[in-house]
């Protein structure tokens, strides 16, 4: 049950059995239960604009993991309530997370949190760093994950071009038959009807302040 980016307007809706503070809190399925007492008690929470869905009931010693898919500037807000409430928890964010100034904001808020995401500049890997080098070489400036991904639609034409799919009937009966390679923004496995790939992406784990790479297999 998400409560997401929720208005003023939205607060009225929301109702929460137990003592509550004023919420300041953006967002975050879970943004209610920070500001509650955590003795590990249950609350129900109940929204009225949630059809068909039967009342949640948390309890806050239960909870084993937090989804964040939040951007950097909610992450910088919620992490020290969190931490301040000391709801000690492993988070889990997007690619969102991957930030710098995140990093520097949070610290220790933000230990043992794990984020996914395509492209990992700081990657150990040879591949990776050999993009990056040359990219930067070309251009000026690291790249980002939509120029991660560029390359790889780049390497992924040529390939198939070069195993004679020279027509736009060929290749899209290529792309579906399903093509696997390892690109610099993950590890492909075909495609979906729709055009998204399948794909096998990064996990980074923040250990001693530090982002660590725990690269797809």
């Amino acid at each position: 049950y998400s409560y997401m980016f929720v208005t003023e307007e939205e607060k009225a809706d929301i109702s929460v059995t137990g003592e509550v503070e004023e919420l300041n809190i953006l967002y975050f399925n879970l943004v209610l239960a920070v500001t509650l007492d955590a003795a590990g008690e249950s609350y129900k929470i109940t929204a009225k604009n949630f059809e068909k869905a039967d009342p949640p009931v948390m309890n806050i010693k239960e909870i084993e993991a937090m989804f964040i898919p939040g951007g950097n500037e909610e992450i910088q807000l919620l992490l020290p309530q969190m931490y301040f409430y000391d709801l000690r928890i492993p988070f889990l964010g997007n690619m969102e997370w991957h930030s710098e100034e995140l990093m520097r904001h949070c610290g220790k808020e933000i230990e043992g949190a794990a984020y996914a995401i395509g492209y990992f500049e700081k990657s150990e890997r040879e591949a990776i760093k050999a993009f990056g080098n040359k990219y930067t070489s070309l251009f000026a400036q690291q790249p980002d994950n939509v120029s991660a991904q560029a390359y790889d639609a780049g390497l992924l034409a040529s390939v198939l071009i070069k195993d004679g799919n020279d027509s736009a009937k060929r290749f899209y009966a290529a792309i579906l038959k399903g093509v696997k390679f390892a690109g610099v923004s993950g590890n492909y496995d075909g495609f979906f009807s729709g055009g998204k790939p399948k794909k096998s992406i990064s996990i980074i784990r923040i250990e001693k302040g530090r982002e660590v790479e725990y690269p797809p297999q």
